[in-house]
């Protein structure tokens, strides 16, 4: 999938018993933007994901779902892979699987840094 300009990441994070403390986005595995008040919400109703995922163990649940605001044009145009860091209350750390993407900036709006 090709991306420019600013995009929406949503999706949906869990931790059984424990609960999602945090979310990082990740670009080639290096940190790209922290979910804080600035750029994200963690916490939006994903009722389905609750459902479907027999997540009622997290404290979370039912707000379980995210969105960022991510502005490609801070990163080199090319193959880059997407991915999502998810840290829980108990400390663990789990990197989901990145999806590979394209990142396609006109001529003069790619930023300087992967």
């Amino acid at each position: 999938q090709t991306v420019s300009g600013t995009v929406d990441v949503k999706g949906w994070a869990l931790s059984r018993d424990f609960g999602v403390v945090s979310l990082q986005l990740m670009l080639d595995g290096k940190p790209v933007a922290g979910f804080d008040s600035d750029t994200a919400a963690y916490g939006i109703e994903r009722p389905d994901v609750v459902e479907v995922m027999s997540a009622g163990s997290d404290p979370n649940a039912p707000a379980l779902g995210f969105s960022l605001a991510w502005d490609t044009r801070t990163h080199t145009n090319g193959e880059h892979a997407l991915g999502l860091e998810v840290v829980s209350a108990s400390g663990s750390r789990l990197r989901l699987r990145p999806l590979p993407i394209i990142i396609g900036n006109p001529a003069g709006q790619a930023g300087p840094r992967q």
